[in-house]
């Protein structure tokens, strides 16, 4: 409020004293004198009385005294209510200032744990997560403050099941990354964690079907290289002049009779050890395979045991995150126990 406002609607009220008058010239005109106590006084009955009054010498020097009296008063009062006045914003102003602080250091607190919240989410994504994102409060400083925030994360599903295997697990680190995962990170890594099942499914009944592959071909193959070994026996049995008709034309002089004995027991050591090598490369190749079945059944148990210690110790992540949930009231149990926010069977 305006000092000036104050004191000119104090002086306004402010009522004026008028100091009696000595003497009275209208004496001599044969009236009596106004005693002391009726000269401040207006006197509707005597006309006379307010022309004395005006025209009293001294009526207008103590008048103006007692303006300046009142006036001084008037301030004085006033200042001292503007102060009283004063006084109480002050200590209104100090109790907002403490309020506004104990604000500012909850907004500055929530900033911390959103940006770290998202910042492991990105960090343990990779490639898989984007930039955080975002959305601020301004306190009573005039700064902005993170109060929530999201990281965007790609799907787990890949090209080939070992592709999704090594996705999905990357996208269940990602959403169990921070101290406090959220209902929504659950959510998420419930989601990758059916992809991962699904995945490690069809990569062992893909590697079972590649070995009954290898296995069919390989008893395709043994029979076809039994009919050519005894197709080659055959062959040597025969002798060049036995069961077939030669004329002298076709039978050369200088060829002497010891030369075609000769060469039928050539031909039959070479299909002898011709018969040697392919059973020894059957041998090789039964005995390889036989290892390869043997080396793909192992690393399949072994998968399926890494599969599943892994499987358990997401189960026992998710439901120790679950009871933390429930505990500090952020979920409700009978959604858990229907199943609307995740499944944790395996």
């Amino acid at each position: 409020m305006d000092i000036s406002s104050v004191s000119l609607a104090a002086n306004s009220l402010q009522p004026r004293s008028v100091a009696p008058s000595v003497s009275n010239p209208l004496e001599t005109s044969g009236q009596p004198a106004s005693s002391p106590n009726n000269s401040s006084s207006i006197n509707a009955g005597q006309p006379d009385s307010l022309p004395a009054r005006i025209n009293d010498p001294l009526s207008p020097e103590a008048g103006q005294r007692s303006d300046n009296r009142g006036d001084a008063g008037s301030a004085a009062q006033s200042s001292g209510n503007l102060a009283q006045q004063r006084g109480g914003d002050n200590r209104a102003d100090g109790e907002l200032e403490l309020e506004e602080l104990s604000q500012v250091r909850q907004l500055s607190q929530r900033d911390r744990e959103v940006r770290a919240h998202e910042a492991a989410h990105a960090a343990a994504g990779g490639s898989l997560t984007g930039a955080p994102s975002y959305s601020y409060t301004t306190g009573p400083d005039g700064r902005r403050y993170a109060t929530s925030g999201e990281v965007s994360v790609e799907s787990p599903r890949g090209s080939t099941p070992e592709e999704t295997i090594e996705r999905a697990r990357t996208v269940i680190e990602a959403a169990l990354a921070p101290a406090e995962p959220s209902p929504q990170d659950l959510r998420i890594a419930a989601q990758a964690r059916a992809e991962l099942i699904a995945a490690q499914a069809e990569l062992e009944r893909s590697e079972r079907q590649q070995l009954e592959q290898a296995e069919q071909q390989e008893t395709a193959q043994q029979p076809e290289l039994s009919l050519a070994s005894t197709a080659t026996d055959t062959e040597s049995d025969v002798s060049p002049g036995a069961g077939t008709n030669v004329t002298t034309d076709e039978l050369t002089p200088s060829v002497s009779t010891e030369r075609p004995s000769q060469l039928g027991t050539d031909e039959e050591l070479n299909a002898a050890e011709q018969r040697e090598v392919e059973q020894a490369e059957r041998a090789a190749r039964a005995e390889q395979l036989q290892e390869e079945q043997q080396a793909r059944q192992e690393r399949i148990a072994q998968a399926q045991q890494e599969f599943a210690q892994e499987l358990a110790e997401l189960n026992r992540r998710i439901q120790q995150v679950q009871q933390q949930l429930i505990e500090t009231g952020q979920v409700d149990p009978l959604s858990l126990l229907q199943g609307s926010l995740l499944d944790t069977t395996a």
